[in-house]
Formats: C-alpha cells, sequence, structure tokens
C-alpha cells in the first residue's frame, strides 16, 4: 500500500488544476466544457456534480483523469476504514470477519486497479489510447465497480451493515463514484468504433469465503479471472 499511499498524498489541489488542462497534443481535440455539461454523460450526473468544482473547464479526458484519481484517494481511504474496522471490533460474528476481510482484501486490490489504470493514462501523450490499453482500462475500471458490489452483498449477507455504521456512506458513496469514473472514460477514452462485451465479475461468495484464489494476479498486474485475449 506504500505506491498507493505515496501517489494520494500526492493529490493536492495544484494536481487538480493541472489535470485538468487540455491536451493540447491531441488531433482531436474537445472543447473544454462546464461540469455540469460534461457530468450528463455519467451514470448519475446529479452525484458526479457534486465531485468537481463548479468553475473547472477542462475536456472530458481531463474530467476523466480527476474522477480517476478521486477514486483511488478514496479507495485507499475505504482499505484504511475497512483496516481499522476489523482490528477495532473485537465482537465480531465469523461470518461478519469474513466479510471484512474480503472487503478489505477487494479494496486494496482496487487500488492497484486505479494505480494501474492512471499508470496506462499518464504514460500516453495524447488522448487516442491504443485499442489495448483502452481496452485494459476499461476491464479494470468495470472491476473496480464488481469489488464494491461483491463487498456490499458479503457485509449484508453477514448482517454487519447498518445504515448508520461508518462503511455505509462510504461504501455506497465509492460505488457511486467508481460507476461515474467508467461512465466518463468510456465517453473520452475509449475507441467509440469497438463492441464491447459486458465487463468481467468476480462471483458471489459467501461471506467469510477467502477470496485469494480468484483474485491472484499475473505478473503483469492482472487477475487471472480476466480474459487475457484483450490485452
Amino acid at each position: 500500500m506504500s505506491q498507493a499511499t505515496a501517489i494520494v498524498t500526492g493529490f493536492t489541489i495544484l494536481t487538480f488544476f493541472v489535470v485538468l488542462l487540455p491536451v493540447s497534443s491531441s488531433e482531436n481535440i474537445t472543447q473544454p466544457v462546464a461540469p455540469d455539461t460534461a457530468c450528463d454523460v455519467t451514470t448519475n450526473p446529479s452525484f458526479c456534480k457534486t465531485l468537481i468544482p463548479s468553475r473547472a473547464r477542462s475536456d472530458l479526458y481531463g474530467y476523466g483523469r480527476y474522477l480517476i484519481k478521486k477514486s483511488l484517494q478514496q479507495s485507499a481511504k475505504f482499505s484504511f476504514l475497512l483496516d481499522r474496522t476489523v482490528r477495532g471490533k473485537r465482537r465480531l460474528s465469523p461470518l461478519a470477519t469474513g466479510a471484512l476481510n474480503d472487503c478489505l482484501l477487494l479494496s486494496e486490490l482496487s487500488t492497484d486497479f486505479l494505480i494501474s489504470s492512471l499508470t496506462t493514462l499518464d504514460s500516453n501523450d495524447t488522448t487516442n489510447l491504443p485499442d489495448a490499453q483502452g481496452d485494459k482500462v476499461h476491464t479494470l475500471l468495470s472491476a473496480i465497480i464488481t469489488n464494491q458490489q461483491t463487498c456490499l452483498d458479503g457485509l449484508n449477507e453477514a448482517s454487519f451493515l447498518k445504515q448508520r455504521d461508518p462503511l455505509h456512506a462510504p461504501l455506497n458513496d465509492d460505488k457511486k463514484l467508481f460507476s461515474v469514473s467508467l461512465a466518463m472514460f468510456a465517453h473520452s477514452w475509449v475507441p467509440k468504433n469497438k463492441t464491447r462485451k459486458a465487463a468481467p465479475g468476480a462471483a458471489k461468495h459467501k461471506p467469510g469465503r477467502h477470496l485469494s484464489d480468484e483474485l491472484a494476479v499475473r505478473e503483469d498486474g492482472i487477475p487471472y479471472w480476466v480474459n487475457r485475449g484483450i490485452f
């Protein structure tokens, strides 16, 4: 988690404004638009508008990078909250303990996926990703939504998650953030002339079941359950 912590620590207001600058080297530069206009392409425009300062001006590429960086920041925070919850609650049922540990594993994996996605985006000096890289980022951003839903399902099945629980709000808000980030990415970075299959997702798990086997990753950081043929 040290790499994730370093990236999150470096996420400053200055970074935000740098991220929102249009990429002048691209041949297909879109005109800067207001956040309200950009958010209309997402799955939850009203929530999206709460994430971006109203005075910001950028193209969709800049907003997409900003939202993915914000997703990384929130994913790292959620992992910290989960770890503190596991360590701080002494009287937990075996199901609740297993579900929380599964959530922590999934959250850390999502953080790794977001780091990988940002590394891919930052390695390109244009707004047009090669198809293979676009597919990779699209798959990873889709996977973190699946991870979040799997965590939510596990905690609900373990009868652990209550509305006033400290995990309730960030778990639901982060899921909306991840969905908005994916939608913004899909409308900016991903090639428009490709037909996409549904994003792969982890199978449902019973609370307390260890996810290590299903979530093991290759040397390139991609989990084994992801279709290797698209990369």
